[in-house]
């Protein structure tokens, strides 16, 4: 019977690869934002968001936006982030670079998140997600951390029930 030996070869392969998959039940690592420091602060003029070219993807949002990229760096030396509401307990983030006037969705927000809350300051390239998951109601905690432009994913909790927010 070679399916039944394909099958249980499959599935042999699916249980041994799951831990690598697998998120971690419980509380959060306690952030350490000193072991990510930030970029260097802006030492130039701040350059605003092109919402006629390359950020024409958030022009809806450009009042709001071009008044957060005016405001002092609060993530990783010279970026802004900024939340903007989208409904009850809705919100989607957003991340300014004032060296580029670039902006970037952060990878976290909107209705499939619900209840977003960030951690992060202007001295390091960590940033810490709180959320609740809008199909299973279990209360995320990501950290993420930027490096060259982009987040990348550190690690991941959650707990399950009301216990959301600490």
């Amino acid at each position: 019977m070679p399916g039944r030996r394909i099958f249980l070869q499959l599935a042999a392969m699916l249980v041994l690869a799951l831990p690598a998959f697998a998120q971690q039940a419980g509380p959060a690592p306690k952030p350490n934002f000193a072991a990510y420091p930030a970029e260097p602060a802006l030492r130039d003029k701040p350059k605003l968001p092109d919402f006629a070219g390359r950020d024409a993807a958030f022009a809806e949002f450009r009042t709001r936006l071009t008044d957060a990229a005016r405001k002092t760096a609060n993530f990783s030396g010279h970026y802004v982030i900024t939340q903007i509401g989208c409904g009850t307990g809705c919100n989607t983030a957003y991340v300014i670079d004032k060296a580029t006037g670039a902006v970037t969705a952060f990878p976290r927000g909107g209705a499939t998140h619900a209840e977003l809350g960030l951690k992060h300051n202007a001295r390091s390239a960590l940033i810490v997600a709180s959320w609740r998951s809008t199909t299973d109601d279990k209360c995320w905690t990501e950290q993420f951390v930027l490096r060259s432009g982009n987040f990348e994913r550190l690690n991941g909790t959650y707990r399950s029930g009301d216990a959301c927010f600490e």
